[in-house]
C-alpha cells in the first residue's frame, strides 16, 4: 500500500484488527507509528467477523473512494493509480479491475483477456440486463467505490457472518449504480489457501449462506425493490446465486450437501420467490446444462436421495439423469 504510485499522501489505510490472536496488532501498531497521518488501527476486542470490520472501516473513512483489501492478498503497485485515474475521467460510482488467483506466489489462474477495458452507463432502460448479466461480479476487492454513492443508498455489509457479505454489498451497489469502468488489466492477486473461510469445509459456516440471502431479500423488500421495473432481474439474480450457485459451491466444497442446509435453503427460495418458474430470465439462463438444479425445487428429495445427487454431481456438475427423478 505505501508503495502505491498514486502516493502515500493520497491513500488513507484503515486496518481493522478483527480480534487477532498473534503477534499482528503489535506489527499494525509499528505501521501505524510509521505513518500517523495515513494509517488508521482499529482493534476489536472480539471477532466481528467479515462484514461488521468492513462497516467500521467505512466510518472511518473520509477520502472520496474506498477499497477493501483482504489481509492475505496483494495487488499491483499501480492498482489505485489506474482505477481512481478511470474513475475520475468517466465519472464513475464503481470501477473493476480483474484479478489472479495465487497459490504459493505462482499464478493458477488469471481473468482478464488484452482488452483496455470500458464504461457501462446504467439506466432504467439496461439495468435489469445489468444485473442479470453479472456485469459488475461480487469480488469486491476488484473495486474501487465513490464514497459518497455508499453514503447517499446506504449501502453497508451484514454483519455477524463470514460468508457472502461481500455479495449482499455488491447486488445493493447494482441496483442503484448509473456509472462503472470494467478495466481489463489484472491488478489484485487473491491468495488460494485451504485455510480461508471460503474455502473451508466447515459445514458451520455455510449456514451463513442462509443468513447473507434472507439479509439480502429483507433489504429489497426495505427499499421497495421488489415492487421495482428491476423485481424480475433481483429475484432471478437471488434464485441464480442462492440456489444453483450455492449448490455447485457446497458440493466443491464439502463433497455434499448437508441435508438440513439443503431443506431450508429450499423452504427460502420457494417462500421468496414462489412463481420463480415465471421469471423471464430462467430461459435465458438456465439450460440443459444446469436445469437440474431448479428440478431439485420442483421434487421430493429425502436425505438419502440428496448423497447420491451429490456424489454424482462431484463426478458431473450437469448430471443430467437427475432430470428424470420424480
Amino acid at each position: 500500500m505505501i508503495n502505491q504510485t498514486i502516493g502515500i499522501d493520497y491513500i488513507q489505510i484503515i486496518v481493522i484488527d478483527d480480534a487477532s490472536t498473534d503477534s499482528t496488532f503489535d506489527i499494525l501498531s509499528a505501521w501505524e507509528k510509521r505513518f500517523p497521518t495515513q494509517f488508521i488501527l482499529v482493534q476489536n476486542e472480539y471477532n466481528l467477523k467479515q462484514g461488521a470490520a468492513r462497516n467500521t472501516g467505512i466510518t472511518y473513512a473520509t477520502g472520496k473512494y474506498i477499497s477493501f483489501l483482504d489481509a492475505d492478498d496483494w495487488i499491483e503497485h499501480f492498482m489505485y493509480e489506474k482505477m481512481i485515474g478511470a474513475a475520475e475521467i468517466y465519472n464513475c460510482q464503481a470501477v473493476q479491475c480483474q484479478h489472479y488467483l495465487d497459490f504459493n506466489h505462482q499464478v493458477i489462474h488469471n481473468n482478464g483477456t488484452t482488452k483496455e477495458g470500458y464504461h457501462v452507463s446504467i439506466t432504467k432502460d439496461n439495468r435489469n440486463a445489468f444485473i442479470t448479466q453479472n456485469i459488475l461480479n461480487c469480488y469486491i476487492t476488484t473495486k474501487v467505490y465513490l464514497r459518497e454513492f455508499l453514503k447517499l443508498h446506504n449501502i453497508l455489509f451484514p454483519e455477524g457472518i463470514a460468508l457472502h457479505e461481500d455479495v449482499c454489498f455488491q447486488e445493493l451497489v447494482n441496483v442503484y449504480i448509473t456509472s462503472a469502468f470494467i478495466l481489463d488489466d489484472r491488478l489484485y492477486h487473491c491468495y488460494v489457501s485451504n485455510l480461508s473461510t471460503s474455502r473451508t469445509p466447515n459445514t458451520e459456516v455455510c449456514y451463513d449462506i442462509i443468513q447473507a440471502n434472507r439479509y439480502l431479500w429483507n433489504e429489497y423488500h426495505q427499499r421497495n425493490l421488489l415492487n421495482s421495473p428491476h423485481f424480475a432481474a433481483l429475484e432471478f439474480k437471488l434464485l441464480y446465486n442462492y440456489w444453483y450457485l450455492e449448490l455447485r459451491s457446497l458440493i466443491m466444497r464439502l463433497g455434499t450437501i448437508p441435508y438440513e442446509l439443503f431443506c431450508q435453503m429450499k423452504a427460502d427460495i420457494l417462500t421468496m420467490i414462489p412463481d420463480y418458474k415465471q421469471n423471464q430470465y430462467i430461459s435465458q439462463f438456465f439450460d440443459s446444462s444446469n436445469i437440474v438444479y431448479l428440478k431439485l425445487l420442483e421434487i421430493q428429495v429425502t436425505s438419502s436421495d440428496l448423497e447420491d445427487i451429490a456424489d454424482k454431481l462431484q463426478v458431473n456438475m450437469t448430471y443430467t439423469a437427475l432430470l428424470a427423478l420424480k
